[in-house]
């Protein structure tokens, strides 16, 4: 399950900075000794920005499945549909993994799809790590914000995630339904009278956003 931690707000900028869980999965002599399965629920009103987060995973012997719902807005309505993607690393030993490259050798990554609200990750071995040189040997999976330091894969991170649970990401939030131009011509419902606020239609749902009071 993946709690939200410690949540702030972007109002400015129509965003949410939250945490979730790092999913770990953990073997030693080929026998798994910890795996555990995030996962993301919100309402449609609230996703996972695809484009400030990066799914990242890390590890030998390792492939991450990732799954869930996003939404879109095609003839004047909201569509709900399915989603799965993921990414496979491969490599004998993590030593053999360059710092700052994510290229499928000890590290890989992929996109999370544009208005995704249900986000589930399975991170899991195709041999148990029977085949890496590392033992005791584990993997880390995560969704986290690019400008992170760990959104970038380097060997000196992977001592501190071992004692890490969880890392920001980032969340779009919309208020209302319909767009600007419409959400305007109702004065008395209209939510951004303050000064400081603009309305704003997102890609993934067309709905009016009130970025501050």
């Amino acid at each position: 399950m993946t709690p939200l931690f410690k949540s702030q707000a972007y109002l400015s900028l129509g965003n949410l900075q939250s945490f979730n869980f790092i999913s770990k999965d953990s073997y030693k002599s080929g026998v798994n000794t910890e795996n555990n399965t995030p996962w993301i629920l919100f309402t449609p009103l609230l996703v996972v920005t695809n484009t400030t987060n990066m799914l990242i995973a890390i590890g030998c012997d390792t492939y991450v499945i990732v799954q869930g719902y996003y939404s879109k807005f095609e003839s004047m309505m909201t569509m709900h549909y399915s989603y799965i993607t993921g990414c496979t690393s491969m490599c004998n030993s993590l030593d053999d993994a360059d710092s700052n490259t994510c290229s499928g050798v000890g590290c890989c990554q992929t996109s999370i799809p544009n208005g995704a609200w249900n986000v589930t990750i399975t991170l899991s071995s195709y041999y148990n790590n029977t085949y890496v040189n590392d033992n005791p040997c584990c993997s880390y999976t995560f969704v986290v914000k690019d400008t992170n330091p760990y959104a970038n894969f380097s060997k000196n991170n992977l001592e501190n995630l071992k004692n890490m649970d969880k890392l920001p990401l980032v969340l779009d939030w919309v208020i209302g339904k319909g767009t600007c131009e419409l959400a305007k011509r109702n004065s008395t419902a209209y939510g951004c009278k303050s000064k400081n606020s603009y309305c704003y239609n997102v890609k993934w749902i067309l709905m009016f956003l009130q970025a501050s009071i």
